[in-house]
């Protein structure tokens, strides 16, 4: 791995490592979202449905406890619901809890794609560079000595293949974690009515 890390360096450049470093931020943000947006953390099964019993047989305050115990993205809307209960305006506060939510399943995605993005930008800038590098051995040197050509177009060559090696699974990661976070969200809006509607009904009962 030291070895690699060296090989890179020494013919990529800094740029490499940079785009290494891109690479290691990526695949963290892509594993930690995907774990904390199963359906544990959101929308628990089990839970939703102790909770809707609970509260359909107006047991508030047992249905308030497991919802503080629970701290899912549902759990977190039925606690700001239940504790505002008697309140006119508990749906606005249900309203808001849910935008909370759905920012809290958002966060860090946008650092993918802005991996995405820039990686490449990353590895076109380490061409220039070794053009750069290459054309200024050769004004100093001449063209005699092919190994400084060889090291310059090494390392635009490099940085370019690593800039797109990273842009195209970060951006697919990226792509992919919007899809089922909209998707997450989309179900958790929906059992959030739900869970307005029964409260709105034990409320008229």
């Amino acid at each position: 791995m030291i070895e690699s890390l060296v090989f890179m360096y020494e013919k990529g450049g800094w740029i490499t490592i940079v785009i290494l470093g891109c690479s290691i931020l990526s695949l963290a943000v892509f594993l930690e979202r995907m774990w904390s947006t199963r359906k544990k953390y959101v929308l628990p099964t089990e839970f939703y449905n102790r909770l809707l019993i609970l509260i359909s047989n107006n047991k508030i305050d047992e249905a308030l406890a497991i919802s503080k115990e629970n701290r899912s993205s549902i759990a977190n809307i039925a606690v700001a619901a239940l504790t505002h209960l008697d309140n006119p305006n508990m749906e606005r506060y249900m309203e808001t809890q849910g935008r909370n939510e759905a920012h809290e399943l958002e966060k860090n995605v946008a650092i993918l794609g802005l991996v995405a993005t820039i990686s490449p930008l990353l590895g076109l800038l380490g061409t220039v560079t070794g053009m750069i590098r290459m054309f200024y051995q050769v004004s100093i040197r001449g063209i005699g000595d092919h190994r400084f050509v060889a090291a310059g177009i090494w390392e635009a060559l490099i940085t370019t293949a690593a800039g797109l090696i990273v842009a195209v699974p970060s951006y697919v990661g990226y792509r992919y974690l919007i899809s089922r976070i909209e998707k997450k969200i989309l179900k958790l809006e929906q059992e959030s009515e739900i869970l307005k509607e029964t409260i709105i009904s034990r409320k008229r009962s």
